[in-house]
Order: C-alpha cells, then sequence, then structure tokens
C-alpha cells in the first residue's frame, strides 16, 4: 500500500513540480485553495484534493489525517497586499494551522519552505550560510512573515515536532509562470528582445537556483535531513551582467542593456507603491523588494551538499535546460513543465 503525503501549495510554481514526482511513489492529500487549478496530470486516484485555505482548519486535519511526511510550500508572495495584516495571517498563522495539525496527528516529518531571504544580504561580500545572523531589518513583509513562521516552526520542534526548514534562493527553471518563477520569465522576455535593462551597475550578486534542485533537496531532506535545521538550497552566485552574459551567450541573442541607477529604481517602486495604495492597483514591484535586489545576496549550499546529498545544477547547464523548455512553444502555451524521470532518492 501507498505511504501517503499531505502537500500544500501543489497548485504553485514548486509545489506543482514537487507534487509530480511524489505521486510516482505516493498518495498525494493536497490542500489548495482553487483544485481546479492543479495539473491535468494529477487527474488520477493518487492525487486526493481537498478544498481549503490555511486558515481551514477542519480540512487541514482531514487532509492530513493518515498522512506520514508533510510538505509545506504555501504561502503569500506577492508584492503587496491590500490588507496589512495578510502576510502575518497567511505566512504565520496559515503555517502554525499546519504545525498544530503535524503535532497533533504525530506525522513523521514536516518540510518547511521558508526563503533564504530571511538570513539577509551579504553587506561585506560574504557567504551567507545557515549559521548567518538571522537578519532582523526585514525590507519586505514578505520576509518578515517567512522569518516569524520559521520561529513558530522551531517553537514547535522543541514541543517535538520532526520539523526541518527548507531555504530556497532565486528559483527559476521551466514550470508555471508566477511571482515564484519570475526567474524564467526574465529569461524569456530577454530572448524576445523586451528586456535590456540592469538593476544599477549590474554588479550585485544573487543566487540563483533551478527548479528541479529544489525539488530534490525537498525529497533529500525527507529522507536524510537533521530534524530541526535549516538547509540553504542554492545554485550559483552571479552577478546581474553574468546573469545576462551567460543569457546571451546561450540562446544566441545579444542585446544591448543599459544600466539604471538605483534612485530612479527607487522611485519608480514608491511611484508603485503610491498608486497601489491609493487605486487598488498591484504594483510591479515595491521599494522593499527594490532595495532587496539592489543588494548582494551571495549565498552557499554547503550545508545541504554535505548532510542531505544536495547536488546543484551549474547556473549554465540551468539556463540552457531552460531555453530548451521554453523553445517547446506547446509547453509554453500550456504555462507548465512535464518532467522528465527523476532519479528517485535511494
Amino acid at each position: 500500500m501507498r505511504k501517503k503525503v499531505f502537500i500544500t501549495g501543489s497548485t504553485g510554481y514548486i509545489g506543482e513540480a514537487l507534487t509530480k514526482v511524489l505521486l510516482e511513489d505516493f498518495t498525494v492529500h493536497a490542500i489548495c485553495r482553487n483544485c481546479k487549478e492543479a495539473s491535468d496530470e494529477f487527474q488520477n486516484i493518487n492525487y486526493v484534493p481537498f478544498e481549503g485555505t490555511l486558515e481551514d482548519k477542519p480540512v487541514i486535519y482531514q487532509a492530513m489525517e493518515g498522512c506520514d511526511y508533510v510538505f509545506h510550500l504555501a504561502g503569500f508572495a506577492e508584492p503587496w497586499h491590500p490588507d496589512k495584516d495578510y502576510f502575518y495571517r497567511i505566512n504565520v498563522l496559515g503555517s502554525k494551522n499546519i504545525f498544530e495539525a503535524a503535532y497533533t496527528l504525530g506525522v513523521k516529518r514536516v518540510i518547511y519552505t521558508s526563503t533564504a531571504g530571511v538570513f539577509g544580504p551579504s553587506l561585506s561580500g560574504e557567504l551567507i550560510n545557515e549559521n548567518h545572523r538571522v537578519w532582523t531589518n526585514y525590507s519586505t513583509k514578505y520576509e518578515k512573515s517567512k522569518a516569524e513562521a520559521e520561529e513558530v516552526a522551531m517553537e514547535y520542534f522543541h514541543k517535538g515536532l520532526p520539523i526541518i526548514i527548507l531555504n530556497p534562493t532565486r528559483v527559476f527553471g521551466p514550470g508555471k509562470f508566477s511571482k515564484s518563477n519570475a526567474g524564467t520569465l526574465l529569461i524569456k522576455k530577454y530572448t524576445e528582445g523586451s528586456w535590456r535593462f540592469l538593476l544599477g551597475d549590474g554588479s550585485k550578486y544573487g543566487n540563483y537556483v533551478f527548479v528541479e534542485d529544489v525539488v530534490q533537496g525537498h525529497l533529500l531532506a525527507m529522507e536524510n535531513g537533521k530534524l530541526g535545521q535549516r538547509y540553504i538550497l542554492g545554485g550559483d552566485n552571479v552577478t546581474y551582467k553574468e546573469f545576462f552574459n551567460i543569457l546571451s551567450e546561450e540562446s544566441g541573442k545579444k542585446f544591448r542593456m543599459f544600466s539604471i541607477p538605483s534612485m530612479p529604481l527607487l522611485a519608480f517602486a514608491e511611484l508603485q507603491l503610491l498608486f497601489a495604495q491609493v487605486f487598488r492597483i498591484k504594483p510591479m514591484i515595491t521599494p522593499g523588494f527594490m532595495v532587496k535586489y539592489l543588494q548582494n545576496w551571495k549565498m552557499t549550499s554547503e550545508n545541504a551538499i554535505n548532510e542531505l546529498g544536495y547536488s546543484p545544477t551549474p547556473f549554465r547547464i540551468a539556463i540552457q535546460k531552460t531555453l530548451k523548455w521554453l523553445r517547446k512553444e506547446k509547453n509554453f502555451d500550456r504555462g507548465r513543465y512535464t518532467y522528465e524521470k527523476h532519479q528517485k532518492v535511494k
């Protein structure tokens, strides 16, 4: 008989990719706000959807009953919401509902997907790892709420909940286009010639991770992770200039790039936020997120490599795979990624 796993966020970018792999070996119980958004590939007897949100405690308990493992990926990752408390309600209190249910039902292991943003930028150019001092001056409500959710997770760990926290960096690669897959959308726009801009002087570092590696990291954490530990799931550290230079070389398309100084970028973000507050129009970006992207984020996944057996894809190869997927128009039209057979964790 198949073991059961419970997952939140199965209709999201990373969650959908993970669910496809989990279905090879498990029966997947998924709670989703709108189950009609689930991939057509999930329409089989091993995918059991439950309509609900992270605030629906009865549905959470019903869906999690009898499950051995819990993967909690759902959260609110938009740059802004008219309800100033929404980030806290969904990302913190919603996560607490998941942890409480898992604790009460006695699941074997909980994998909580946070963000590497909770560790803060590398202000002195240092490589950030899980032992880096916890960042407190968060520039976005998203990162602040994820950090608070991690604190709740550790409270439950000390009560006895077997939990592991994963901290992906900037995820990109084949899959659904969403706020969580902005990197792939940027790659697409560049190859079409509709993105020609560098943030600042293009020298700021970001850490970019291939979506398949993030899925791999979740499975490895389920098998090998140490309880109560955080693991950064990242890839290579590259500057904006390096990002687009490699993309240009691999796509065969070379466009002149224009550097935009930080002050006009921040002014644009402030204007976006003003329009959002006045007209309730969702902004493209907020000042907090712009500040984030104008900082260095150099990170290392050494802990995950050594303890989990995590093996990140080199950035250039990940770009090659992403471009190959984008060229398949039928996949692009569907907005989804069909995984090649994933190598199972032994």
